[in-house]
């Protein structure tokens, strides 16, 4: 996975680098606060590339964001201004 940009304002990206995520997978991203807090969560459906999603309902802060699927998880540091 990659995501972008990062510090991020309104939204970010999650590009998805393998070919098995894009095709076979639902991935489920969950965005915790610094405190655990789970703030929000979207489904990734399979058979796609890439996925914006809109942070700016959220305030300014360090995030958590989390990417799940039956590959693996994988957690990022995600500064929102």
């Amino acid at each position: 996975w990659s995501v972008y940009p990062n510090p991020c304002n309104d939204f970010i990206s999650i590009a998805f680098t393998e070919n098995k995520s894009t095709t076979s997978e639902k991935t489920l991203v969950n965005i915790y606060s610094g405190d655990g807090k789970l703030m929000g969560h979207h489904l990734i459906p399979s058979g796609i590339s890439s996925k914006k999603i809109n942070l700016d309902h959220l305030p300014s802060g360090m995030y958590i964001l989390e990417l799940k699927n039956e590959s693996g998880t994988n957690r990022y540091k995600l500064l929102h201004q």
